[in-house]
């Protein structure tokens, strides 16, 4: 079985339309008859003087809003066996005499609709017997009636609106009929979709992984471009000497390259959306920095610490080309200290423990490829802090795996002696905290103070929620003034209320925190 059209374009509104001839048997078979059915309630087969047709039921608010007719049509073949097929029909819900003067506009576009009847269906020409609607359908909204900002023109048959929202504008015209009210003779304009243009361009290589005759592809597709607009690339800052210009990579110009040809300088590459219906592009930038000669900077913005301190090197301070070579030293050291640094495995990053009190020198030193090479020293200094250690009076690792409600009690003494006892109750005149395991959900523990007396935490949220395996550093004031500072590291059991206590120390800090390392 076999339609003769595969298509159904429907013309108006609430027209009726012939329903497609078909084929039993193959081509050249003949027409046959049968019987259609079609896909209720927004479609139905209605017969009109012996003839069938398809008419939409539903009620249209757009031009794409009715969904495909789905025909079924049943025949007796000619070996006498009943045959059946089933096919979608596009449907094209649109009057062609309704016209918009744009498809596709942008925001604050003024767009034109015109009807192009020449004579009414009543008999009287000009469009004073019609009502106009406008319906607007948001990106993600349903459609809505902005008829108020349909404006009529010097001719009865025109209208205009300006686009001022993003998304897809119809336009509608139903003719009254002759007793005054409306009649079924609607049309459905074709959709006009507004876009807001958008710019975005991203370019890789990253800027450290770029060098000299090698290509840097920019990329706008993920911009917001209209139909009949264009993308345009410019280089509108290089550095002296450069002749680089942008090539496209791809036939819609939303892709284009730049080939850095000077060693050193900026490349600023734009991107400009030239729009049909306004003289300004909308434009945006992207530049990066190519370097060839190393510039080695400060290994840290850090350069005050305390004695125990462990102080972290890196390159951010710094520029130099991919391919570079690094080299930290340790250029001074106070007299008597075993200071010594550790580098990473890739070179880039280096650590040094402050054991004395006194200056500090580490020398960062960058070779490019070439050879060429630059360097910078970096002075710290540390200080002995007037905090004193508290002793650990305890066995590490401190477990509590009962799994009930009791808790790990740390306690500060008189002496400065730091005790860790498990499977405590959260009472005791001299305790500090209670360190009870993932109450608050898994692979963490809630922390609490004794309520003020003798001990509260510095920054008091309802209990610390601390994460396991993790060394925080917690804060502690005394009732009578003193300051405490303490760090604990912990790991969670099977079961809530578990808890290990793997690492615990502290300092006394006297009267202010700020003297605690």
């Amino acid at each position: 079985m076999a339609l003769l059209e595969p298509a159904l374009v429907l013309d108006k509104e609430s027209g009726p339309v012939p329903l497609p001839e078909y084929l039993v048997g193959g081509p050249g078979s003949g027409v046959a008859e049968g019987s259609w059915s079609a896909n209720e309630p927004d479609w139905v087969i209605i017969e009109e003087d012996g003839e069938q047709y398809l008419r939409y039921a539903g009620v249209a608010r757009e031009a794409s809003s009715p969904s495909a007719a789905t025909l079924t049509v049943s025949a007796t073949g000619s070996d006498g066996t009943q045959e059946s097929a089933s096919v979608a029909l596009a449907a094209h819900y649109v009057d062609p005499s309704l016209e918009l003067n744009q498809e596709y506009a942008l925001p604050g576009d003024n767009i034109v609709v015109t009807y192009r009847s020449g004579l009414d269906d009543d008999g009287e020409t000009g469009g004073n017997g019609a009502t106009w609607e406008l319906l607007l359908t948001p990106e993600d909204g349903e459609t809505v009636d902005k008829s108020t900002d349909l404006l009529t023109t010097a001719s009865p048959d025109e209208r205009h609106f300006v686009a001022e929202e993003v998304g897809r504008y119809t336009v509608k015209r139903t003719r009254a009929g002759a007793d005054g009210e409306a009649g079924s003779a609607s049309a459905l304009s074709e959709a006009v979709t507004v876009l807001e243009p958008v710019v975005n361009v991203v370019f890789s290589p990253l800027p450290e992984d770029i060098d000299m005759d090698e290509p840097v592809l920019f990329d706008a597709s993920g911009s917001t471009i209209p139909p009949g607009a264009e993308v345009w690339w410019a280089v509108t800052k290089r550095p002296e000497g450069s002749s680089a210009e942008m090539v496209l990579d791809d036939v819609i110009g939303k892709r284009a390259i730049l080939t850095p040809d000077v060693v050193e300088g900026t490349y600023t590459v734009e991107a400009r959306l030239m729009l049909p219906s306004r003289p300004d592009p909308i434009t945006r930038s992207q530049s990066f920095s190519f370097v060839s000669t190393p510039v080695a900077g400060p290994v840290t913005d850090e350069t005050e610490h305390w004695v125990g301190d462990e102080v972290s090197f890196d390159l951010d301070r710094s520029s130099y080309p991919s391919g570079s070579s690094f080299k930290y030293t340790l250029s001074a050291v106070p007299e008597g200290s075993n200071a010594e640094l550790v580098i990473s495995a890739d070179g880039t990053q280096a650590i040094l423990v402050a054991d004395m009190a006194g200056g500090y020198e580490v020398e960062l030193t960058i070779t490019n490829a070439e050879g060429e090479t630059s360097s910078h020293v970096t002075s710290i200094t540390a200080e002995e802090s007037s905090a004193v250690p508290l002793t650990l009076n305890s066995t590490l690792p401190v477990v509590d795996d009962d799994g009930d409600q009791s808790v790990i009690v740390i306690d500060i003494d008189g002496d400065n002696r730091l005790t860790a006892t498990a499977a405590q109750p959260a009472v005791g005149p001299d305790t500090a905290l209670f360190l009870y395991g993932y109450w608050s959900g898994e692979n963490s523990a809630n922390l609490y103070d004794s309520s003020g007396e003798p001990f509260a935490l510095v920054n008091p949220e309802n209990g610390a929620v601390l994460e396991t395996g993790v060394g925080h550093t917690i804060q502690l004031k005394r009732d009578n003034g003193a300051y405490y500072q303490l760090q604990v590291t912990f790991e969670t059991g099977d079961q809530e209320g578990d808890a290990t206590v793997t690492a615990l120390s502290g300092y006394y800090c006297g009267e202010s925190l700020s003297d605690c390392p």
